[in-house]
């Protein structure tokens, strides 16, 4: 049983130990090294016949498997980047269920495009769940969307409103009614980014290409790449102004702009700060669970698979953080995240609320999201997607070359790219250019892109690919090529 983030690891694992006892073994990165090989070998001795866990979990060595199940199988964090092997763990369940004549299950009220392109094809089965699942024996509908536009929002003190009129009136009657909310903002940290306003210089990180974002709780800056830390300036280090802004809304913002208007509130912040400790997601959510929080504020951790009976709120700060981003599954990415969220609201007796803000209110997704319309938004996307040749449609193949010197990494990318086109039997190659992270870990990086065409051979594109490399040599010390098959974000 396969679940997307190490959050939802322990609401899962109570709802199997009601139905099957504690014939159940659980699987993940936060498990010590000795409760991981506990687990690793009662697994493979036929002790525990059911597994539970995120994307590891897949590789667990269980004997005589009948069924994998990937839960929120649309999710990104099902793909694994750094270390190789650049595995996608839906991919390995669908191959170790077929070489085990088992049944694999890929469940989502939101499947990825590849998912739901297979099952036209036929390749998959399609099975439709038309009605809600309640929690308990009522009828549960889905909630109500209302879109608040923030363009003509503003504080009292002329800055852009965080909490609009709608939402903070929505939440204050929810919590006076004992019930409880969920907020999403998917920026952790106080404020993305700090600016001068005498001369727009902004702290970035030395060793990486990113600004650096400004944390409250610790009153310092820090990088969320590489994880660097310094101290926020007094004074612009350019110019030498004292004019240093915050700019853009982070969790530690938005807990702090709640307790302007509801001092006394019980809130839980649930982001990667928040996290980092042995069973923080299961103190965090089993709090919120208890009624001893009011409200459970995060990043697209609280979007994923919670089921709280007492939730009937759920607000999105900012709906738009996504949108725009350049990647061909930007916008797949925020309906999908917009439509998981507002399904946290009114899973049981208790009616739901939606409410996303918004800069952009007419534009298609959340439109699509108001509506609850995903095969609307399918059939879009796909069209486009089928029109340029990309995924699921086409295929693409993402190879990035990194080093600590930006000419000599340009130069590889340019010579592999000229040998491509010599010899890439027909394969277009786009590229190369600079990631749009130019720089990590002290590492610059510069990418192609690979287009397989629909209808054309990707078993020969990967035989042509593996020639090139051969080709064209070792690399000099210090620097790496890397190649993801099927990447599911190209940034």
């Amino acid at each position: 049983i396969m679940v997307p983030e190490i959050a939802l690891t322990p609401q899962t694992v109570r709802r199997f130990r009601r139905h099957f006892g504690d014939d159940i073994a659980v699987l993940h990165s936060r498990l010590s090294l000795g409760e991981r090989y506990d687990a690793w070998r009662g697994i493979r001795s036929g002790r525990y016949p059911i597994v539970i866990g995120p994307r590891s979990a897949v590789l667990a060595p269980v004997q005589s498997l009948g069924l994998v199940v990937v839960d929120e199988e649309h999710e990104a964090t099902y793909k694994q980047y750094d270390p190789a092997p650049r595995y996608h763990a839906r991919d390995v369940a669908i191959f170790r269920a077929r070489e085990n004549d088992a049944v694999c299950v890929l469940g989502s009220a939101t499947p990825s495009l590849e998912s739901i392109a297979n099952a036209h094809r036929e390749k998959y089965s399609l099975l439709k769940m038309m009605e809600r699942v309640p929690i308990s024996d009522g009828s549960a509908v889905l909630p109500s969307v209302r879109v608040v536009d923030m363009r003509n929002t503003r504080s009292s003190k002329g800055d852009p409103g965080i909490i609009s009129a709608p939402l903070r009136e929505a939440i204050i009657k929810r919590l006076a009614d004992g019930q409880q909310v969920i907020l999403l903002q998917n920026r952790r940290g106080y404020a993305p980014f700090v600016m001068c306003q005498a001369c727009g210089w902004s702290p970035e990180c030395r060793d990486c290409s990113v600004s650096m974002t400004y944390h409250k709780v610790k009153k310092h800056l820090r990088c969320h790449y590489c994880g660097r830390t310094e101290r926020l300036p007094d004074r612009c280090r350019s110019c030498g102004e004292g004019s240093l802004r915050q700019l853009g809304i982070g969790t530690q913002r938005v807990e702090e702009e709640i307790k302007t208007f509801l001092p006394d509130i019980r809130i839980v912040r649930m982001d990667l700060d928040t996290t980092s400790r042995k069973n923080s997601h299961h103190d965090i959510l089993d709090r919120f669970g208890r009624g001893d929080a009011d409200i459970l504020l995060g990043t697209q951790m609280v979007a994923k698979g919670l089921d709280f009976e007492n939730v009937t709120l759920v607000g999105v700060i900012d709906a738009d953080s996504g949108l725009f981003m350049p990647d061909i599954r930007a916008e797949e990415r925020s309906f999908q995240l917009l439509t998981q969220v507002a399904g946290r609201a009114g899973r049981a007796d208790l009616p739901g609320e939606v409410i996303l803000q918004t800069r952009n209110p007419g534009h298609r997704v959340i439109q699509y999201a108001v509506r609850h319309d995903f095969n609307g938004f399918v059939r879009v996307a796909l069209s486009e997607r089928e029109a340029l040749g990309y995924p699921p449609s086409g295929r693409i193949i993402a190879v990035l070359f990194s080093g600590t010197n930006e000419e000599t990494v340009f130069a590889l990318a340019e010579r592999f790219s000229a040998l491509w086109r010599t010899t890439g039997a027909g394969f277009p190659l786009l590229g190369p250019v600079p990631s749009f992270i130019g720089r990590i870990r002290k590492q610059f990086r510069a990418q192609c892109v690979l287009k397989i065409a629909p209808g054309h051979s990707h078993k020969r594109a990967r035989t042509v690919l593996r020639t090139v490399i051969d080709d064209f040599g070792g690399l000099p010390r210090g620097y790496r090529l890397s190649v993801d098959v099927d990447p599911i974000g190209i940034l």
